[in-house]
């Protein structure tokens, strides 16, 4: 058995700026090619009439098993000229080893060309609706039923984030806002007042698409928890932050998200209870 390259797709180049440094991919690729941990899957497309997808191709995926993140890189088998099994690398992520559990109720899998990735779509009883990256979808696709509750971990890889700004916003005046006057005053006991009417944001919670793909979001939320490491020198925060809140249930949508130290400017941390706020790739995989 040997290993043959073939490509690594370029839709991934942004999320790799997740967690490399100004030394090339292929270096940490290469670091990757030599972890032991070997997970294996298939990369079949047809569905049987349960609507499952069967089996095909062996995929076997190489990622760091030691860290809360790591680079992937799955490969596909195949046969050279001289009828030896190699297996090509069709594909290559990093991604977040160490989420938050929460259970969803599988809506949608977009699976893409390739058999091996996909965005799953998922949803809390009333609660929030996500969609996000399965970096195990070649591993648990055979797992999957569309309406079916799963357990899941779900992280963020960070883009941008910085300390929230303004905890307070102000309405501006029309009718909305004079209506809105009133009522506080009329629920108060109290006569009405002209002064404006200002929002308390601190603690708010929110997840928002940011409509350019739909496994990346706009966050904000108030920091749990705040844990330091570094992989490959490199310096990173570990940040669990409540990004949602189901009304019903009373409990907190928590995420894991990791973001290199350099992405806060100006000498800014997270800072437990404060807000933080930002962008990130979202994912999810299943709980084994």
């Amino acid at each position: 058995m040997g290993f043959g390259l073939v490509h690594i797709e370029a839709v991934h180049g942004q999320h790799w700026n997740c967690i490399a440094d100004d030394r090339p991919i292929t270096e940490l690729l290469h670091d990757v090619s030599q972890q032991e941990e070997i997970i294996i899957g298939k990369a079949g497309k047809k569905k049987d009439s349960q609507g499952r997808l069967q089996k095909g191709e062996t995929v076997l995926a190489k990622s760091h098993s030691k860290s809360d993140i790591g680079g992937m890189i799955v490969m596909v088998n195949d046969t050279d000229e001289n009828g030896e099994t190699i297996y090509n690398i069709w594909t290559g992520y990093p991604f977040c080893a160490k989420g938050v559990k929460h259970r969803l109720v599988l809506d949608e899998i977009q699976e893409w060309e390739n058999g091996i990735e996909a965005l799953i779509t998922a949803y809390q009883e009333e609660g929030p609706t996500l969609t996000f990256f399965d970096p195990f979808f070649f591993k648990n696709k055979f797992r999957y039923k569309v309406g079916e509750e799963y357990e899941f971990f779900l992280a963020g890889m960070v883009y941008k984030i910085k300390p929230s700004g303004s905890q307070t916003l102000e309405l501006p005046e029309h009718e909305g806002t004079q209506f809105l006057r009133k009522h506080l005053a009329e629920k108060a006991g109290k006569p009405e007042n002209s002064e404006s009417i200002k929002l308390n944001l601190a603690g708010m919670a929110a997840l928002i698409q940011t409509g350019e793909s739909e496994d990346d979001y706009n966050f904000s939320g108030p920091v749990k928890e705040v844990d330091s490491y570094e992989f490959r020198n490199i310096e990173f925060y570990r940040i669990k932050v409540t990004v949602a809140r189901n009304t019903v249930s009373e409990q907190d949508l928590d995420i894991n998200i990791y973001s290199k130290k350099s992405f806060f400017e100006n000498g800014t941390t997270p800072q437990m209870g404060k807000d933080i706020e930002g962008v990130i790739w979202l994912q999810g995989y299943l709980v084994d």
